[in-house]
């Protein structure tokens, strides 16, 4: 065998040797994979886990080992060489360059969603035996784990649902699949639903896509609550969300933003949350009047005059 392919496959087997010390959370046997360096390192970008640098090799360690430890390391065991797609080895003299993209066949812990992930591996040979000194890992999708979404293609094709969003398609009475587009039964507000969807593809019409997030409100009528979805376009997806998820905090954004009252802010909450005024009333114990009277100081500070605007307006003092 040619020196070259002898190198091949033990790279490949340091790269599987590191994957089965994660799975095992073995420190010993990860650190043996390690040239034990102050230039090693270890770089993150997703939206999961953030963007992050490691630097040098007793950072890594400390936290790596601490991790085992505590059973927090995100990576999953059980995967290998065979899970590797596009894998490109670049050899010169001791040094060593490896990229490939890793598929999964259901989505892992550390991802938010099934596209691949992209993977550099810098090594060098130390005493005739390949070592790492940087690992590089790249997600580019969407976002937290919890939220319900489906990602669309530029025309509005449903590329794919996460587990949450399959299960809410199937009791959604305004949001219908037609001929593998996503759209929205009311004609309306389906307009600013596609509408959402190009905007969203135009902004990854240039070498670096730009992020943004466009809510979709459906007005039902006075005294019956708005609904509202997203558009959101990150890294370069089109991700559509149905708007309940991070509440909590868009409202206090919004209330320290308006100068909102206890009673104020509690009163939007249930606004956006979909409760009718009666039914504010009677969750919150006081009478209808005493509403009414909170929701036109909403509606002062916010500029607004109906609860469709409100909605938009609350939501959107800190987008998704």
């Amino acid at each position: 065998m040619a020196r070259s392919s002898q190198d091949e496959v033990e790279l490949l087997a340091l790269l599987t040797r590191v994957r089965q010390s994660v799975a095992a959370r073995d420190f010993d046997a990860y650190s043996d994979c390690w040239m034990h360096v102050p230039y090693a390192a270890r770089w993150n970008a997703s939206r999961v886990g953030g963007v992050f640098v490691r630097q040098g090799w007793q950072e890594i360690a400390e936290r790596t080992r601490q991790s085992f430890a505590e059973g927090r390391e995100p990576l999953p065991g059980g995967q290998d060489v065979d899970a590797m797609v596009d894998l490109d080895i670049r050899i010169n003299g001791d040094f060593a360059l490896v990229t490939f993209r890793r598929t999964y066949a259901d989505v892992p812990p550390h991802r938010a969603g099934p596209d691949d992930d992209y993977h550099l591996r810098l090594c060098e040979r130390h005493e005739g035996r390949w070592k790492l000194v940087l690992v590089g890992f790249l997600d580019p999708g969407m976002g937290r784990r919890d939220v319900a979404r489906i990602r669309l293609g530029p025309d509005g094709t449903v590329v794919w649902l996460d587990a949450a969003a399959t299960e809410r398609m199937a009791r959604e009475d305004d949001l219908v699949v037609r001929n593998g587009r996503l759209q929205l039964r009311d004609s309306i507000a389906n307009q600013k639903l596609q509408a959402a969807i190009r905007w969203a593809a135009e902004l990854d019409s240039g070498v670096v896509p730009n992020r943004g997030a466009m809510p979709i409100v459906l007005d039902a009528g006075e005294g019956i609550p708005a609904r509202i979805w997203w558009v959101i376009a990150e890294s370069g997806g089109i991700y559509f969300t149905f708007g309940e998820e991070g509440h909590e905090q868009r409202l206090d954004a919004a209330a320290a933003a308006y100068g909102l009252s206890p009673g104020q802010r509690a009163v939007a909450g249930h606004i956006v949350r979909g409760l009718t005024m009666p039914q504010i009333a009677r969750v919150m114990s006081v009478r209808p009047n005493t509403i009414r009277t909170h929701l036109d100081r909403v509606f002062e500070k916010t500029g607004v005059r109906n609860q469709t605007a409100l909605v938009r307006v609350l939501l959107s003092a800190a987008a998704p």
